[in-house]
């Protein structure tokens, strides 16, 4: 009766993460899409590059990279110690160099993808407790 309690246990746990990682995704999927609408566009390469990792551990948490990738100009119109203090040319701010986006990104819909995740926890937890 004991090996039956611990694979329901192994089982259960398995239903949790997947439904977490599936929360995370969808909820980095709404971010970049915000994102991908406050991108710089001169040749849309930035909007294009925005993509959002398959979720993994790292460091005992649960995460998901959402951002650019292969682009690497992107810090430019990102970072503060780039874009603060400085006389920007007309080509600088015609590629976007004062136009921070992913992080005005974030801000905006973390609470809509922190709500997806709660959401999809709750029902993992009620799919658990019915098949117990």
């Amino acid at each position: 009766m004991a090996a039956r309690r611990t694979h329901n246990l192994r089982q259960n746990a398995h239903r949790l993460d997947a439904g977490l990682k599936t929360a995370l995704k969808r909820g980095g999927l709404v971010i970049a899409q915000r994102a991908q609408e406050l991108a710089p566009e001169d040749t849309g390469r930035m909007t294009r590059a925005v993509s959002v990792s398959e979720p993994r551990m790292e460091r005992g948490k649960m995460t998901v990279r959402i951002g650019p990738r292969g682009v690497e100009y992107t810090k430019y119109t990102e970072l503060p110690k780039y874009t603060a203090g400085k006389r920007l040319g007309p080509v600088s701010a015609a590629k976007g160099a004062t136009m921070p986006w992913l992080r005005p990104a974030l801000r905006e819909k973390k609470g809509e993808a922190a709500e997806m995740i709660r959401a999809s926890l709750r029902a993992s937890l009620r799919a658990i407790a019915r098949s117990t």
